[in-house]
Formats: C-alpha cells, structure tokens, sequence
C-alpha cells in the first residue's frame, strides 16, 4: 500500500511539474485561482453523481418549511419545539445523504493539497536548517559513532553554490541530527546526505521572490508523512531514518495591497495578511456557490 502510494503522489507531481507550474511560474496566483474554479467544478460533478439530489433537495425543503413554521407559529410553544426537532432530523439526514460523495472529494484533496503547500506554502531563506532524524534502534543499522564527538557518523555532499555552515549538532535524547547549509548563489539544488553505509537524496532551493516547489521533508515509508510531504519520494525502507527536514520560512500571502513594492520610502503596504490554504477554501466556497446552479447541483 505505501509503496502505491508513492507512485500516486509521484504520478501527481509529475502533472504539477508539467502541466501546472509552467503557467504558474509566470502567474502563479492566476493559476490557483483557475485550478480552485477547475477544482471546484469537479468537486460538484463528484457531489452530483454520488449523492441522492432528490433526497436532497426534499430534505432541504423539510428545513426551510420548518423554519417558516417556527416563524409562522412563534407563538405556539408545542409548535415551535416540532419544528426545531424536524430540523434536527433533516440536518442529520442531510449530512448522511452527504457522506458519500466526501469518500471520493476528501482522498483527491489529501492528493493535491500537499502539492500545492510546496509551492505556496513556504519561503527559501539563504541560510536554512538542515534536520535528520534517526529510527530508533538506529544503532543496530550499521552506523558508527565519531569517537570525538559521539554522534553519529554523517557528513555532507553538497554541490557547487551550496556550504555548510555549521558543524552537526547531535541531539540524542531525540535521534535527531541538524546543521545548517548555506547558499551562495541562486538555484534549485540536490544534496546528498551519508549516514554510515547509507545515502539520502534530497532538494534544496534558494529563489527568492520566485515562484518555486519548496519540499520542506523527505518523508520515511509512513502513511501521514506521505500524505502530508508528498512532493518527494520516501525514504527507503532499510535506511535507518524517519525523515529528513529543511526548514523553510513559511509564507503568507498580503491582502489588499496598496502602494511600489520597490519603494524607497515604504511606500507599499498591506492590511493582513493569510495563509494560502484560507485563500483557497474562500475561493473554493464562492465557486461552489457560483457553478452549482450551472452544472445542475443540489447542495
């Protein structure tokens, strides 16, 4: 099952990669927004074809008469407390003629949503932390300790553009490893991590104020890692670590902006600013609201 599953988040990135980011790259919050409509849309053709839509509507019906009796009848005690029981019952029903249609809606949301947190979801500093965290019983793998300092054996192999900062610290309490990697000029990197008798891969970017895939944990062979970090292939099963982390900033989009981001004076600011997940499920919820009368849609 893991293993299908890393082939289904690698097929999804693979469609990001070739058909997404290069429209996004250029315009990448045009983009969400059209893939929040296109989203949007398949999310109700989903909900249309696997929910009973007559039952529906006649719930729905049931709550609306309710209230009118609730209104009509105020001043009726008996008459009132029926119609708020038959609203309870319709609500109740209402959520369980809507249970089908989340079994199909909420997997393809867990699919692409950790897609699109690596590219919107995080901002690439020049100098970030590195962090690897060992299973435990790591020790039994192989993995000799450094005799100066006692950790464990693990070193860097870094390309061109790319230094590390800081010697590792070794955090046994928790089997986790960090040091800090540098970047000397822009780009999108690979580094290579050597524990012992064993070698991880993993990405690395510095593009400020660019659009980039930003995969802030190579995740081990765990069903919520996967899910959750998806934009890179796990870890390998006999390799002696949970996960590996690089620890981006995380990145807030401003809203209602005014003023020159280049400015001299400060002239740009903005009111608040959010994370894009919200901007996400706000745009979702207006297109829902938007196409369900088009494509014939009881909600």
């Amino acid at each position: 099952m893991l293993t299908v599953l890393s082939y289904i988040n690698l097929i999804v990135e693979y469609c990001f990669v070739y058909l997404y980011d290069p429209l996004a790259s250029r315009f990448p919050f045009v983009t969400l927004l059209i893939f929040t409509a296109f989203i949007s849309g398949v999310m109700l053709i989903i909900f249309k074809k696997t929910s009973n839509q007559k039952a529906l509507e006649k719930t729905k019906d049931l709550i609306w008469a309710s209230l009118f009796e609730m209104r009509l009848y105020n001043h009726s005690f008996s008459r009132i407390l029926r119609a708020q029981l038959n609203v309870f019952k319709a609500n109740g029903k209402y959520l369980l003629y809507s249970l089908p249609p989340m079994i199909f809606i909420i997997p393809i949301l867990l699919l692409l949503l950790p897609h699109l947190d690596s590219r919107y979801g995080y901002l690439s500093g020049k100098k970030l932390t590195l962090e690897v965290v060992l299973k435990d019983g790591w020790e039994a793998a192989g993995i000799e300790l450094d005799p100066a300092t006692g950790k464990p054996e693990i070193s860097l192999v870094l390309p061109e553009g790319i230094r590390q900062g800081t010697p590792w610290v070794w955090v046994a309490r928790s089997n986790t490893l960090f040091t800090r990697v540098e970047f000397e000029r822009e780009g999108v990197f690979g580094l290579k991590i050597k524990l012992g008798p064993y070698e991880i891969d993993k990405s690395i970017s510095y593009l400020p104020n660019k659009y980039a895939v930003l995969s802030t944990v190579k995740p081990g062979l765990y069903v919520g890692q996967m899910l959750l970090y998806a934009s890179e292939f796990p870890i390998e099963k006999n390799v002696p670590v949970r996960f590996v982390k690089v620890h981006y900033e995380p990145k807030y989009i401003p809203l209602l902006e005014f003023g020159d981001r280049s400015s001299l004076f400060g002239g740009y600011f903005y009111l608040f600013s959010t994370h894009w997940l919200i901007v996400f499920f706000v745009w979702t919820i207006v297109f829902i609201i938007v196409l369900r009368k088009p494509l014939g849609v009881v909600i």
